[in-house]
């Protein structure tokens, strides 16, 4: 499915990036895996569409095929704080608009799109972990 013109992968995967897994209107946002590079709704439905087991941001290697080089390494904030690779990684797409966020932008947007406003599952929180090393999100919550 293209979903303002990124491909989601997935099991009925909607134009807003919804899934047979999570459909409620809340649920309108797709993560890109590093492992393969690709936007999935879901956990469960990149299980359920890849022979390979999910790696998440911050912990693995970094991104495959469609990620770049420069994003495994660290790169240094304009505070100077410095951030890691994954917290720059592009890799929440919004679903309503089409933004793509940072892993640190989507963990620290108190839920809503910060382009569009659209209101995203809080509820997804509790999945961090299947997406993010804890590292990643512990301190934003």
């Amino acid at each position: 499915m293209e979903v303002h013109g990124h491909t989601v992968r997935g099991v009925d995967v909607g134009p807003e990036t919804r899934c047979r897994h999570y459909d409620s209107e809340l649920d309108v946002i797709a993560i890109r895996f590093p492992c393969c590079g690709t936007f999935y709704p879901c956990y469960e439905c990149h299980l359920a569409a890849v022979d390979h087991e999910p790696e998440r941001w911050g912990e693995d290697a970094g991104p495959a095929e469609n990620g770049s080089a420069a994003e495994r390494t660290a790169v240094e904030d304009p505070g100077s704080a410095e951030r890691t690779a994954a917290e720059e990684a592009n890799a929440v797409l919004c679903g309503v608009c089409g933004t793509v966020l940072t892993v640190a932008e989507y963990v620290d947007c108190d839920d809503r799109c910060p382009n569009c406003r659209a209101a995203f599952n809080p509820g997804c929180r509790r999945h961090y972990d299947r997406y993010f090393a804890s590292e990643l999100f512990e301190t934003a919550n």
